[in-house]
Parts: C-alpha cells; sequence; structure tokens
C-alpha cells in the first residue's frame, strides 16, 4: 500500500496536470487495485485483520444490547412508580400539624 502511495506521488511530481482517467490507465481502476492488493496479501494477515475486525464488531455489538437492556429496565421502572399520575390520579396524604400555642 505505501509503495502504491509512494507511485502515485511520484507521478504526480512528473505530471502535476494529471487527471483521474490519467490516473486510472496508469495504475488502474480502483476495483482493480483492491482486488490485486488482496490477491498480494498475506492470507494470515487478512485472517487477523478479519478475526480483529469481528470481535470490535461483537464488542460494540454487546455494549449496545448492555445499554439497551439498562434503559429498559430504568424506564420500566419509572413506569411502574408514575402509574397513577398516567391515569390522572393523585393521592395526597396529609398529616397532622401538631398544635402550638400562641401568644
Amino acid at each position: 500500500m505505501e509503495q502504491m502511495q509512494e507511485s502515485v506521488a511520484q507521478y504526480f511530481s512528473e505530471n502535476p496536470a494529471a487527471t483521474m482517467s490519467d490516473l486510472t490507465a496508469k495504475f488502474g481502476t480502483p476495483d482493480e487495485i483492491a482486488k490485486s492488493f488482496l490477491e498480494e496479501a498475506d492470507p494470515v494477515v487478512l485472517g487477523k485483520s478479519l478475526r480483529y475486525g469481528r470481535r470490535i464488531f461483537g464488542a460494540v455489538l454487546a455494549v449496545i444490547a448492555l445499554l439497551a437492556v439498562v434503559f429498559s429496565i430504568i424506564f420500566f421502572v419509572d413506569y411502574l412508580e408514575n402509574e397513577g399520575y398516567r391515569r390522572g390520579h393523585y393521592v395526597e396524604t396529609v398529616g397532622e400539624i401538631p398544635a402550638t400555642t400562641l401568644n
């Protein structure tokens, strides 16, 4: 990959007015470049990269699932605690006021 970057940089230094079609003619289309890169790459390295990516995806998915469960529990508890308010029913408890002496 670094070699490709160096080749493109060298091509631009020699041909500063190069267009995208010039680059495609010289180096190939992006799909062709990706295909040749995958053909030349070491399968062990690619396998490790894919496993690492899957682990990260799995970890992110697990965190999202955990957050969904936590928020569901929080909203359910809030729902149960405020059931009377939703139905327009609120019971106010009035206690006895202690007698005081007025002077």
